[in-house]
């Protein structure tokens, strides 16, 4: 670690790989070793848990460290988080998601490091427990050094309830733009022919997400000349799986399940469509857009900062498949203008969105804090 470097700990979930995982790959792979000295840290909840986040981090030559905390809250967890933070004399923890956010609250006293939290978004279909954790995240933040939501619509939900006054910071999502344009594009897989038109989705399969939506848009398509690649893993993947089917499209859908190669893939399809109900500002779209792939997105906080309707790509009503649909129809239509439209999309996510801007901030945000001894305003 070179002289006068922070220490700053990336703390998440992390069994799998999606959007805020990828967020922190893509911050850390872009922070400046000679300033920042990063260890990456998960929570394990029982001992077969996976430790994607880790696994991914290990691979690309950093620290990583899985802690052992069993079941919703272990005390047993975040003293052994506080005392990894204490021995290894860390600086920032910087907490993604409910359970980092807490657990590192908890044992800051112990550890002895500044804590700055980056909510990622919640959702509409939330459990009762999910709706706990949100509520006891918002609580948490007040007492943050920092916090620093990724949109101008998280940054407006931090403030949801007025008594509590964190201290904020926005610093806009961006992506990992070099590993776009490293990715090479994917095969097709088996049932979808070379000259078909290639409608896609990359992304988790539940119910926010908007799937149906999309379904019911490729069921009003004339059958021929085109394919749907649906690209992730989720608890609706059978339940989309059968409604793809009654719908008539079994031959002319294909869930693909969890694809490691999704930025290759992406680069195959003559649209991608993210039809959610809500979004931060959405990893998985600045990915299809920095590859030059055509974006159509449900018109909702989030997507709104990354599409300019006919400009960078195309908005519709959230739960809208007819206009979805047309939208559709009008890529397959007229494949020059979709190319033109996703090359400045491209150029919208390379001028502000890029994961190597967010770093520059977030280095400059993490000396403020040690500077200041707290607070990021």
């Amino acid at each position: 670690m070179a002289a006068g470097s922070l220490h700053v700990v990336q703390f998440g979930s992390g069994n799998v790989l999606y959007g805020a995982e990828r967020w922190i790959l893509a911050l850390i792979r872009y922070l400046d070793p000679e300033r920042v000295r990063t260890t990456v840290v998960t929570i394990k909840d029982t001992p077969d848990c996976p430790t994607a986040l880790v696994d991914e981090a290990r691979r690309r030559g950093f620290a990583a460290h899985a802690i052992r905390a069993p079941g919703r809250l272990s005390l047993s967890g975040v003293r052994a988080f506080a005392d990894f933070c204490r021995e290894q004399r860390v600086d920032i923890v910087h907490s993604h998601g409910y359970k980092p956010d807490l657990y590192a609250l908890l044992g800051r006293k112990r550890g002895g490091y500044r804590l700055l939290a980056t909510p990622h978004g919640w959702g509409h279909d939330r459990t009762p427990w999910e709706v706990l954790y949100e509520t006891v995240d918002r609580l948490v933040f007040p007492f943050c050094d920092g916090v620093a939501p990724l949109s101008d619509d998280l940054l407006a939900s931090v403030w949801r309830f007025p008594f509590l006054h964190p201290v904020t910071r926005l610093i806009v999502n961006g992506t990992d733009t070099g590993e776009v344009e490293e990715a090479p594009p994917s095969p097709l897989p088996d049932g979808c022919r070379e000259d078909a038109f290639v409608v896609g989705y990359v992304g988790q399969l539940i119910q926010r997400k908007g799937i149906d939506t999309l379904l019911s848009a490729l069921a009003t398509l004339p059958p021929d000349g085109w394919h749907c690649l649906i690209a992730g893993d989720g608890p609706e993947r059978q339940r989309l799986a059968a409604r793809a089917a009654a719908l008539g499209l079994a031959e002319k859908v294909s869930l693909l399940g969890f694809r490691a190669d999704r930025l290759g893939l992406m680069k195959r399809m003559g649209l991608f469509v993210l039809p959610s109900a809500k979004e931060g500002i959405p990893r998985v779209m600045m990915e299809a857009m920095a590859g030059a792939v055509p974006c159509a997105g449900s018109n909702i906080p989030g997507i709104r900062d990354l599409v300019r309707p006919g400009r960078t790509g195309w908005l519709f009503p959230h739960g809208d498949a007819t206009a979805l649909a047309e939208v559709i129809r009008a890529a397959m239509a007229d494949p020059a203008r979709a190319r033109t439209v996703a090359e400045a999309g491209r150029q919208r996510v390379l001028e502000h969105f890029s994961a190597r801007r967010m770093a520059r901030e977030y280095e400059a945000l993490y000396a403020e804090l040690m500077a200041s001894g707290g607070g990021a305003g």
